[in-house]
């Protein structure tokens, strides 16, 4: 996490040799600690090119949606699957479960600035990414 000096520790580095089910692998402890209750974050960082959707989202098809030919998708997709397997086993026991998810991505504008945009809003607006004041 974050310490009170802005550094951030990594947990993990994948390569490209890993493939989806390599990376999700590697990231799966993050689907458990959601499952309990925690909140949790996943974050891909790279060059323009660099693979950061398809290792989100999987294969695109030609209008740049998800084509879905990868049989273990992307991370969404795998997360997903396992997040909803584990609501329903426990849902067998009476239990009531809430998801709430969001996509952002993070990208410099041509000006320099940071933006962020919400993936799950189309046309949505694009917001500016500020320091924090303190």
């Amino acid at each position: 996490g974050g310490g009170a000096d802005g550094a951030f520790r990594c947990d993990a580095y994948v390569g490209p040799w890993a493939g989806q089910r390599g990376v999700f692998r590697e990231v799966c402890e993050v689907a458990q600690r959601a499952i309990e209750g925690q909140d949790c974050a996943v974050l891909c960082y790279g060059a323009a090119g660099s693979g950061k959707t398809h290792t989100f989202v999987g294969p695109l098809d030609s209008s740049g949606a998800p084509c879905g030919t990868d049989p273990a998708g992307g991370l969404v997709q795998q997360f997903a699957q396992r997040l909803f397997e584990c609501i329903e086993e426990e849902s067998l026991n009476g239990d009531v479960f809430v998801v709430e998810a969001s996509f952002l991505q993070v990208c410099s504008s041509s000006s320099g600035a940071d933006e962020l945009a919400d993936l799950f809003s189309e046309g949505g607006p694009t917001l500016q990414v500020l320091p924090d004041p303190l």
